[in-house]
């Protein structure tokens, strides 16, 4: 008898869809469950094994691609057997409210995994889970899995390759507002002005190296290129799959913190360079880190 999970909650963007599914892809590599995800079909035909089966499978495959249809008919069944308390007749059901570290389930032992391992069929409701030590293990897999599809893949790769010099390298910037200007009381909101010295910051220790960057800047605003004068910049497709592959492409990601961009930093292992407030609230620039070795 295969296991089989489900994930059933819809929190956030792709970033964080991606970074639970990466986690339960691990799992279920590591102890031969079988995992579908509905709840990711809105952005499945963007990457190959998500796209691969009606529900967005772990394993990929199953001959028949993926069916928004079908997801939302799953995804509906879930909501009502959880209502009518049916979970625990038709399988067993983990749920986890929180949504900070603090709050993460680890599935790959103690209760949890005795919960999966002893039902057919277990749903999985909430975002913090989490099994940091198997995703190093899997990563190549989990990478694999996570290939955006050929044609999203070769526009981001078309805009990269276009983009690099040989006395220069590209750095990417992950331009966050729209949202971020409320998330966590705008913490982590930096007007486009703060992104443009951050960039010539960077840009003027690559100079003193003999180094020139051309900057791709990705976005979910539109930004005016008048805010980058004297920097060599090009911008993002602005198609959030494309985008995010590119940024993996690239030589260094200058960001905030954020599921989007640790991602990219993730499947293109590429170095991280956030921006944060000081204690005086003047923007500063960390050093770069090294690409996360687990999502």
């Amino acid at each position: 008898m295969t296991n089989q999970i489900t994930i059933a909650s819809k929190l956030g963007q792709l970033g964080n869809r991606l970074i639970l599914f990466a986690h339960l892809v691990a799992l279920a590599r590591e102890h031969g469950f079988a995992l579908t995800n509905p709840a990711f079909a809105e952005y499945a035909a963007d990457f190959e094994g998500p796209s691969s089966g009606l529900l967005c499978p772990y394993p990929a495959g199953g001959g028949q691609r993926h069916s928004a249809i079908a997801c939302d008919i799953r995804m509906w069944l879930a909501r009502l057997a959880r209502k009518m308390c049916l979970q625990n007749v038709l399988g067993a059901v983990i749920d986890n409210p929180g949504m900070e570290p603090k709050d993460d389930f680890n599935l790959h032992s103690g209760k949890y995994l005795q919960i999966i391992r002893g039902s057919r069929h277990c749903t999985l409701w909430g975002w913090r889970y989490r099994n940091y030590e198997l995703v190093p293990k899997h990563a190549d897999a989990i990478r694999l899995y996570f290939r955006p599809v050929q044609a999203r893949r070769e526009a981001a790769e078309a805009l990269v390759g276009g983009m690099r010099q040989p006395s220069g390298c590209v750095v990417g910037v992950h331009i966050r507002q729209g949202d971020y200007q409320g998330f966590q009381g705008g913490r982590h909101f930096f007007a486009t002005a703060d992104y443009a010295a951050c960039m010539r910051q960077v840009a003027d220790e690559m100079a003193r190296g003999g180094t020139t960057p051309v900057f791709l800047v990705c976005s979910n605003v539109r930004q005016n290129p008048a805010d980058f004068a004297g920097l060599t910049v090009r911008f993002g497709t602005g198609q959030i799959t494309e985008d995010l592959h590119a940024l993996g492409l690239c030589s260094r990601i200058l960001a905030v913190p954020s599921t989007y961009s640790y991602w990219a930093s993730f499947m293109g292992k590429v170095p991280l360079q956030y921006m944060s407030r000081d204690a005086d609230g003047k923007v500063a620039l960390a050093d770069p880190v090294p690409f996360p070795e687990e999502c």
